[in-house]
């Protein structure tokens, strides 16, 4: 137990000298409904509800910002790793334990995990689910595997792991029962709160059958990242069969959008399948605790004392322009820019609901009409706008809001060529 305080006290630490993510979603999500926004009627959100849930509580209880993310996010981390270190001691021992430990702090810096996304909450939930099935606790891995889905949709590739798993124990109809009891008393509790409808509507027509489907959220990995990224994956699946299912549908929310911290729900799997190859393979354990360690220090090194993003010296003059020269009560929009500008400068959207900037979104028949229509009745004094860019998220042009824009504000002040505030016309 010493050497697991130690070694999260030591990670804590790299954490908070390596660049942080703050996504810009998980500071305004949970702003906004502590605001009395309500999820998918006033928010308009592709994810399920219960992580940026879970950070509303926390904010409530801790207040808001950049801080209580941080710890928000390494507490989650120390959580899977506890959860990694009680179960290798009960399957390995205490030195394994320790080895785990270790590759799991590596490996959790390697692959972009300091900052909370849905795939982070997702590791501890996936690794407490193959724990319980394999330790014949088929009820709670239900209710784990249904708590799972409404954390991420990507969750639900686990079930063909699970069901692997369950086929050798003739326990399905165990797991089935407590998984759809969980998932009846949550959606009986978004029926109760009048969300339900648009609930199924955001993130499962549009946040599973369109959003996964959309050119703007395609993003594939080059041949070297494919390489070097996947091939851990692939040689501990191939060395451990029965961790494979786990290691490979745990990794499948990489696709098709490539970022490295989707992987971090088969993380868990990976660390649990080295520790079974430094145990009966110490020679080729070595030689993968050298690469795991090169690339570790290499993004130590690259990123060691590097400013969180989306703290750019950019975004925090413009977030300083709103807050002296408009009133709280003011409203203001944000175009195609990160919105937490919005949570920063405590200014609530113009437009309610609130829309993110996303061609899937934007593109839905009405909704921009009914966005200017919002900007028409608030009439914000400023607007913060990023010019298109050429290619990407960026470039996408929401024709009625382009021209709503050009119409009724003019250029005031350019903070850079990526950011300008405009100005309503008198």
């Amino acid at each position: 137990m010493l050497f697991l305080v130690i070694a999260s006290a030591v990670q804590v630490f790299i954490l908070s000298n390596v660049q942080f993510t703050p996504w810009p979603e998980m500071l305004l999500w949970p702003w906004l409904i502590n605001q009395g926004w309500v999820p998918f009627t006033d928010l308009i959100l592709a994810h399920t509800p219960l992580l940026y849930l879970s950070l509303s509580l926390w904010y409530r209880l801790v207040g808001p910002g950049l801080i209580a993310l941080k710890i928000f996010t390494w507490i989650y981390i120390l959580i899977t790793a506890t959860a990694l270190w009680i179960i290798t001691i009960k399957q390995s021992g205490k030195k394994s334990a320790a080895i785990s430990l270790l590759l799991y702090f590596m490996m959790q810096t390697i692959y972009q995990g300091n900052g909370v996304w849905f795939d982070l909450a997702l590791a501890p939930m996936s690794l407490l689910i193959y724990y319980f099935l394999t330790s014949q606790r088929v009820g709670m891995a239900g209710i784990l595997f249904s708590v799972s889905f409404f954390i991420k949709q990507t969750s639900f590739w686990l079930i063909f792991p699970i069901i692997w798993q369950l086929l050798t124990t003739r326990s399905v109809q165990r797991f089935l029962t407590a998984a759809v009891v969980t998932s009846v008393i949550i959606l009986s509790m978004f029926a109760l709160i009048g969300i339900l409808d648009d609930f199924y509507l955001w993130t499962i027509r549009v946040g599973v059958f369109s959003l996964s489907r959309s050119q703007w959220q395609s993003q594939w990995p080059t041949l070297s990242q494919a390489i070097v990224f996947l091939f851990l994956p692939f040689v501990v699946s191939v060395f451990d069969y029965k961790l494979a299912p786990w290691i490979i549908f745990a990794s499948l929310g990489v696709f098709p959008r490539w970022e490295l911290f989707h992987f971090q729900p088969a993380l868990p799997f990976l660390v649990l399948g080295l520790v079974q190859i430094s145990i009966k393979n110490r020679k080729f354990f070595s030689v993968l605790l050298v690469l795991i360690s090169l690339l570790y220090f290499r993004v130590l090194i690259r990123d060691w004392g590097k400013p969180d993003r989306f703290f750019d010296p950019d975004t925090l003059q413009a977030v300083q322009f709103i807050q002296a020269q408009t009133k709280p009560s003011d409203n203001l929009y944000v175009f195609n820019y990160w919105d937490h500008i919005y949570f920063l400068s405590n200014r609530l959207p113009a437009t309610r609901p609130y829309v993110p900037s996303f061609p899937v979104f934007l593109n839905i028949s009405g909704i921009q009409l009914e966005m200017v229509k919002d900007l028409e009745a608030n009439r914000p004094p400023f607007v913060v706008y990023h010019p298109l860019e050429k290619s990407g998220y960026g470039s996408y042009n929401p024709r009625p809001l382009w021209d709503y824009l050009n119409k009724d504000y003019q250029v005031y002040q350019k903070i850079s060529d990526q950011l300008w505030i405009l100005k309503r016309n008198e």
